[in-house]
């Protein structure tokens, strides 16, 4: 299995087919060699390709799972048909760091001293803090090509709702303090 990588987009790509690895080659993938092998006798365990066109990355989706192929593609994925066989059904692999959500209790932050938020983009996640204490972890999402700013802010006065004219998109603020 040939495994390509770009970098524009932050995505790699799975292919058994030489052509299809050259031709992407061409266009600025990076070959990054062979992934794994999959099997050529054992046809046990195909896995289905559909191929999402209005993605910028993550175009792609492997599965086992016929049902979920069709799902897919009644949603306007197109069906690439059959990537491979595996050798084994195997277990699902872990959600992703940045998307395990990190639990407990929200704390009482109008009762909470010596209060900060800290955001590292390394991590993907904002840790609020009591004094050098953790007390509460969420899930961040920073901006991508290296556009969060850096430094130390101070929040002044806010009022209970934004909007952003620009953009076209804004919230209300519930429950903060």
């Amino acid at each position: 299995m040939y495994r390509l990588y770009n970098s524009n987009a932050g995505d790699h790509h799975y292919t058994l087919n030489s052509y299809e690895r050259d031709m992407l080659v061409s266009k600025g993938w990076r070959y990054e060699g062979i992934g794994w092998y999959s099997s050529d006798t054992n046809r046990s365990y195909p896995l289905y390709r559909q191929y999402n066109p209005n993605a910028k990355a993550g175009a792609h989706n492997y599965t086992l799972n016929s049902n979920e192929k069709d799902m897919l593609v009644r949603a306007g994925w197109h069906d690439e048909g059959l990537a491979w066989y595996g050798v084994g059904p195997g277990e699902g692999a872990p959600a992703p760091q940045y998307q395990r959500p990190s639990g407990g209790v929200y704390p009482n932050l109008s009762v909470t001293p010596n209060l900060s938020i800290n955001v590292s983009i390394a991590d993907q996640r904002v840790y609020v803090k009591s004094g050098s204490n953790v007390i509460y972890t969420l899930i961040a999402s920073t901006g991508v090509n290296n556009a969060t700013p850096r430094g130390t802010f101070r929040i002044g006065n806010r009022g209970s709702s934004f909007y952003n004219a620009r953009e076209g998109m804004g919230g209300q603020l519930l429950g903060c303090i």
